[in-house]
């Protein structure tokens, strides 16, 4: 019985000197993932920001660019309308 412990122990042992420095690898990767990671959030954040703003100034146009149709409209019918003032 002892002996099949000895020689567990020191398969556990080599197999702990191949394993962990991969498992500090891969600590120090996750550390880095989610430091990535929460960089992405707030770069996202920010861009949902930006594209908010940019859908307000978007609508803003549409709505500047309609009145000034509906102004441009009324010029000219105000213009026909001289025109045929003048003409009588």
């Amino acid at each position: 019985g002892l002996c099949k412990w000895v020689k567990a122990m020191r398969m556990y042992c080599q197999a702990a000197k191949i394993v962990k420095p991969k498992l500090d690898y891969l600590k120090v990767q996750e550390a880095k993932l989610e430091k990535a990671m929460s960089e992405l959030a707030a770069a996202e954040a920010e861009l949902a920001k930006v594209m908010a703003a940019k859908k307000e100034l978007e609508d803003q146009l549409a709505k500047v660019m309609a009145d000034k149709q509906e102004l441009q409209d009324k010029a000219d019918a105000t213009k026909a309308k001289m025109d045929q003032a003048n003409r009588l």
